[in-house]
């Protein structure tokens, strides 16, 4: 979200949705949108097209719920709370609104602002009480020769 904001900002909406074999990883955790724009500038649509920010956006947000789920963003979807349990409902509400046809995000600014805290996406377990052991009660096999 943070490279289609730069990229908006700098030369407007011009690559279309984004997909995960378009991404890559440096060494130090960084993700690079690759050749944003080239497709269709090869194709002579050069201009900035504002309808794009919005496909872009939520290409992004169908990536976060693949990531997260391990499932493609289709329809019907499984709410992502359901498919990991210990999700943070603020993610959930977060790809909800991001893959909705209706009230998506519409630039990558509006995305990020309501973006859940960069905290782990998991919660922590709660504890659960104290851990026994059960090795004490096995008897082990003693070595003679």
């Amino acid at each position: 979200l943070e490279g289609l904001r730069a990229a908006h900002r700098s030369i407007g909406p011009s690559h279309g949705p984004v997909r995960m074999d378009g991404l890559l990883v440096d060494r130090h955790g960084r993700v690079w949108i690759e050749l944003y724009g080239l497709r269709r500038a090869m194709r002579g649509m050069t201009d900035p097209v504002p309808e794009l920010a919005q496909d872009e956006v939520r290409s992004v947000v169908e990536i976060a719920y693949e990531l997260l789920t391990g499932l493609p963003a289709e329809e019907p979807r499984i709410s992502a709370g359901r498919l990991v349990k210990k999700i943070d409902p603020a993610w959930d509400d977060w790809l909800d609104r991001g893959l909705s046809g209706f009230d998506g995000f519409q630039t990558a600014d509006e995305a990020l602002s309501v973006l859940p805290s960069a905290e782990p996406v998991i919660r922590e377990p709660k504890p659960t009480g104290p851990v026994r052991s059960l090795f004490s009660r096995f008897r082990w096999p003693t070595r003679t020769g």
